[in-house]
């Protein structure tokens, strides 16, 4: 009876371990770690689809809630929010201020709203920048300036504030900078380390070269002792 009762312990542990694997956390170690996003991963470049009103892009038909935006990709997950340069990660933990403002006012339902366009990739790729420039879904589709006037109605402004955006801006160009301050210490902490262990290595050097010198007098010593007693014994 008792061995049954262990056999069931095991069986329903054991179950309770191959339930849980599909849904264990993702770690990417690299510049920074991310941990409890779900794995997901495109077998090849996603199209996208423009929110109306916005310039951000967001991957449809998947389970996954995948935004570009700006030339990043954003994942908010479980209150957090992952960034990555790339569409399959590695996926990087972001601070709030590191997330651009206007992302945060991304419409609610917006991936449940109609898809009027798919862009490939690789359009988008090449071509995101310029299209924000110029305005492009804005002068050009009715579904796209409805979406932003929606907006407006309920919001008294458009989706990206001109003053935040350039405070987004702001704010990137100061974590860019900050970054580059980091990897100039470490560099300079580098360049400090090796020219220690040169220092290190020369002095190393110069003591085994004042040993063998004192070696060497030593030898001579001993000669000049050794010559000394046969001239003694000589006389």
């Amino acid at each position: 009876m008792k061995v049954k009762n262990i056999a069931l312990v095991i069986a329903v542990v054991l179950l309770l371990v191959f339930a849980y694997q599909p849904a264990k956390a993702e770690v990417n170690v690299g510049v920074g770690v991310s941990v409890g996003l779900p794995i997901f991963s495109f077998p090849a470049p996603p199209q996208l689809v423009v929110i109306p009103g916005t310039y951000a892009y967001y991957v449809p038909d998947i389970d996954a809630e995948i935004i570009f935006y700006r030339g990043r990709w954003y994942r908010p997950w479980g209150g957090r929010w992952y960034w990555a340069r790339g569409y399959n990660g590695p996926w990087i933990i972001a601070g709030r201020g590191f997330v651009p403002a206007p992302l945060f006012r991304l419409p609610r339902d917006y991936r449940r709203g109609p898809v009027y366009h798919r862009i490939p990739y690789y359009d988008l790729h090449r071509h995101w920048n310029r299209w924000e420039r110029e305005r492009h879904w804005e002068h050009r589709y009715d579904w796209w300036r409805k979406g932003r006037d929606e907006y407006r109605r309920h919001h008294g402004r458009d989706w990206d504030d001109r003053r935040e955006t350039r405070e987004d801006r702001r704010e990137r160009k100061e974590d860019r900078r900050e970054m580059k301050e980091d990897r100039r210490e470490r560099k300079e902490d580098l360049r400090e380390k090796r020219e220690d262990r040169r220092e290190r290595k020369e002095d190393l050097g110069e003591k085994r070269e004042d040993r063998r010198e004192r070696k060497e007098d030593l030898g001579e010593k001993r000669e000049d002792r050794r010559e000394r007693k046969e001239d003694k014994e000589g006389k």
